[in-house]
């Protein structure tokens, strides 16, 4: 068996810190190019990667600074005007992902820049992202689409910090979805029955009866 070298300590330290400048190195000159191109966002991530393998990269924690302080002056001016077009949603989202970037940011020791009404302006997105969504549910359970009505509410209570009310007032929606898919898959389950029932005493079993499309097709027409 070939044996291989064992590295002393010191050298073997030293091969890691160099390791780690290199790729902290990397993240810097990929985080220059994007901010260069005015993709703040991901040039501030990257500046943060950098800083997270060498704390000592004083450029890179420089231009985190700026480059994140311009992200999140974009971003909010994106949330508001998201908020302008009706897409409270797509607005809740933008705050979340500065959110994230603000708190990473600070775990590298550097604090972000935020408007003086930051708070208040989340906040506002978030509850009015939250009326779309208990709109969205409500829509989804009118058509049926159980699965896409769960959803709508869960991400409620999920994303947008939900106050008591309006976490109630999720759950309280998601319930009544749920009684209405249950009553609705028992209903399906009589029609299938039926069909069989049916088809056994005429001694054909004709499974097309059966079929989601015939069965939707007789719940939609049922008086």
């Amino acid at each position: 068996m070939v044996r291989l070298p064992v590295l002393p300590a010191a050298l073997l330290t030293s091969v890691v810190l160099s390791a780690a400048c290199a790729s902290a190195g990397k993240r810097l000159e990929q985080g220059m190019e994007a901010e260069a191109s005015g993709s703040f966002y991901a040039a501030a991530i990257r500046y943060i990667e950098a800083l997270e393998k060498d704390g000592d990269l004083l450029e890179a924690r420089e231009r985190l600074e700026e480059a994140g302080d311009s992200a999140v002056a974009v971003g909010v001016a994106q949330a508001e005007a998201d908020v302008a077009l009706g897409d409270a949603i797509r607005a809740g989202e933008e705050y979340l992902a500065l959110d994230g970037l603000i708190n990473r940011a600070r775990t590298v020791g550097v604090r972000l820049r935020t408007p003086a009404d930051y708070a208040q302006r989340r906040r506002d997105a978030f509850d009015e992202a939250i009326v779309d969504l208990m709109e969205e549910g409500a829509e989804a359970t009118d058509r049926g689409a159980w699965g896409e009505g769960r959803s709508a509410y869960a991400r409620i209570r999920r994303d947008f910090s939900p106050s008591s009310t309006q976490r109630a007032a999720s759950e309280d929606a998601e319930s009544e979805l749920l009684i209405f898919w249950a009553e609705d898959e028992e209903a399906r389950e009589r029609f299938r029955r039926a069909f069989l029932d049916q088809e056994s005493r005429t001694g054909t079993a004709d499974l097309s009866l059966i079929e989601p499309n015939r069965i939707d097709h007789a719940l939609d027409h049922r008086v």
